[in-house]
Protein backbone atom coordinates (compact mmCIF):
# COMPACT_ATOMS: atom_id res chain seq x y z
CA UNK A 1 0.00 0.00 0.00
CA UNK A 2 0.85 3.64 -0.07
CA UNK A 3 2.28 5.39 2.95
CA UNK A 4 -0.08 8.34 2.64
CA UNK A 5 -3.73 8.90 1.88
CA UNK A 6 -4.59 9.65 -1.73
CA UNK A 7 -6.95 12.56 -2.30
CA UNK A 8 -10.13 11.21 -3.83
CA UNK A 9 -12.35 13.13 -6.23
CA UNK A 10 -15.91 13.87 -5.18
CA UNK A 11 -18.45 11.07 -5.51
CA UNK A 12 -20.05 10.85 -8.94
CA UNK A 13 -23.83 10.70 -8.81
CA UNK A 14 -25.89 10.14 -11.93
CA UNK A 15 -24.47 9.99 -15.43
CA UNK A 16 -20.68 9.68 -15.15
CA UNK A 17 -20.25 10.37 -18.88
CA UNK A 18 -21.63 13.88 -18.58
CA UNK A 19 -20.28 14.60 -15.09
CA UNK A 20 -16.81 15.73 -16.13
CA UNK A 21 -15.25 12.92 -14.07
CA UNK A 22 -11.86 11.65 -15.21
CA UNK A 23 -12.34 8.76 -17.64
CA UNK A 24 -10.45 5.51 -17.43
CA UNK A 25 -7.93 4.83 -20.23
CA UNK A 26 -9.72 3.60 -23.37
CA UNK A 27 -7.03 1.15 -24.47
CA UNK A 28 -3.69 -0.35 -23.50
CA UNK A 29 -1.70 2.41 -25.22
CA UNK A 30 -3.44 5.11 -23.20
CA UNK A 31 -3.15 3.06 -19.99
CA UNK A 32 0.61 2.63 -20.46
CA UNK A 33 1.02 6.35 -21.16
CA UNK A 34 -1.04 7.22 -18.05
CA UNK A 35 0.91 4.81 -15.82
CA UNK A 36 4.27 6.01 -17.13
CA UNK A 37 3.39 9.64 -16.39
CA UNK A 38 1.83 8.91 -12.98
CA UNK A 39 3.62 10.48 -10.01
CA UNK A 40 1.37 8.40 -7.72
CA UNK A 41 2.62 5.15 -9.31
CA UNK A 42 6.23 6.35 -9.09
CA UNK A 43 5.77 7.19 -5.40
CA UNK A 44 3.98 3.89 -4.70
CA UNK A 45 6.49 1.61 -6.44
CA UNK A 46 9.67 3.70 -6.23
CA UNK A 47 11.40 5.14 -9.29
CA UNK A 48 13.32 2.01 -10.31
CA UNK A 49 10.35 -0.36 -10.10
CA UNK A 50 8.05 2.21 -11.74
CA UNK A 51 10.44 2.59 -14.69
CA UNK A 52 10.75 -1.21 -14.96
CA UNK A 53 6.96 -1.73 -14.93
CA UNK A 54 6.45 1.09 -17.44
CA UNK A 55 9.07 -0.43 -19.78
CA UNK A 56 7.48 -3.87 -19.39
CA UNK A 57 4.03 -2.48 -20.19
CA UNK A 58 5.43 -0.60 -23.21
CA UNK A 59 7.04 -3.82 -24.45
CA UNK A 60 3.73 -5.70 -24.05
CA UNK A 61 1.96 -2.95 -25.99
CA UNK A 62 4.52 -3.17 -28.80
CA UNK A 63 4.04 -6.95 -28.98
CA UNK A 64 0.26 -6.53 -29.06
CA UNK A 65 0.59 -4.16 -32.03
CA UNK A 66 2.19 -6.96 -34.06
CA UNK A 67 -0.84 -9.28 -33.75
CA UNK A 68 -4.06 -9.29 -35.75
CA UNK A 69 -6.93 -10.18 -33.43
CA UNK A 70 -9.82 -12.50 -34.27
CA UNK A 71 -12.16 -9.50 -34.19
CA UNK A 72 -10.02 -7.67 -36.76
CA UNK A 73 -9.93 -10.73 -39.01
CA UNK A 74 -13.68 -11.27 -38.82
CA UNK A 75 -14.49 -7.58 -39.15
CA UNK A 76 -12.11 -7.17 -42.09
CA UNK A 77 -13.73 -10.00 -44.02
CA UNK A 78 -17.40 -9.34 -43.27
CA UNK A 79 -19.67 -9.56 -46.25
CA UNK A 80 -22.80 -7.46 -46.67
Amino acid sequence: GLDSELPLPPETIGDAYSSGATALPRDLTEAVRTFTASPVAAAAFGDDVHRHLAALADHEQQLFQTVVTDWERIHGFERA
